[in-house]
């Protein structure tokens, strides 16, 4: 079976090599506390987990041999300012939760199988979401997104 650790330490060294995102990403990391990067203030921040693999037959003839493993990425994101629409779409000068939602994706197709060998390159089509919340000070918006991206990985069992 495929080591998680692994996927999650592949996904953000990838995202951390990004120029894009290192410009002005202040936290890549995974499974942190969301509470943990409101009170420090560490916006732009994306968060990667994994939930609930799944097994079972890949599609195909003459896969009988073989597992599928279905990986679900988890990939939050979240963005800060005193002004919600700013905290979602950006301006001029600052980045948005819709644009960190976008350079999350440009990231990832840099290289789909984040370098792992046996990840199949998929195609990539994620199921997302993105809203704004008052900050818990009710001082400033968070920009806040969630995406799911599935990575499959094919293993012999004889």
């Amino acid at each position: 079976m495929i080591d998680l650790l692994t996927v999650l330490e592949a996904v953000k060294t990838q995202f951390e090599a990004d120029t894009t995102l290192s410009a002005y990403v202040e936290k890549v990391d995974f499974a942190f506390d969301d509470l943990e990067v409101d009170t420090n203030g560490m916006h732009p921040s994306i968060n990667i987990m994994v939930y609930d693999v799944m097994t079972g037959p890949p599609p195909g003839q003459g896969m009988r041999d073989y597992v599928r493993y279905t990986i679900p990425l988890i990939i939050g994101y979240t963005t800060r300012d005193k002004l919600r629409k700013t905290a979602l779409y950006g301006s001029t000068t600052k980045k948005g939760a819709w644009q960190l939602f976008n350079d999350i994706i440009d990231a990832i197709n840099v290289d789909k199988t984040f370098g792992i060998n046996g990840i199949l390159n998929n195609i990539f089509h994620p199921e997302y979401t993105t809203d704004a919340y008052k900050h818990i000070d009710g001082s400033e918006w968070i920009g806040k997104g969630l995406m799911v991206y599935e990575l499959y990985y094919d293993e012999w069992q004889r």
